[in-house]
């Protein structure tokens, strides 16, 4: 994806209103959710090389207090 691109859609995160809706909906709504459950304590990173692929990398806060205190029953 060229830098333009990139530069684009990562501007229209935050935006409530963009000039071409129904464009990065996906990428957006993700986003959008996150927000809502984790506030400032997640983050969504896009990076692009144009002609070898892009990664998104999404940050979650550690909450183990639902963790199963006994696996034996999974065994």
């Amino acid at each position: 994806m060229s830098k333009e691109r990139l530069h684009e859609i990562i501007q229209t995160l935050d935006r409530d209103q963009d000039k071409n809706p129904g464009l990065h909906i996906g990428v957006k709504n993700v986003y959008k959710r996150l927000k809502l459950i984790y506030e400032d304590k997640c983050s969504l990173k896009i990076n692009s090389k144009e002609g070898w692929g892009t990664m998104v990398t999404i940050l979650l806060p550690y909450d183990n207090s639902h963790e199963i205190e006994n696996f034996s029953h999974f065994s």
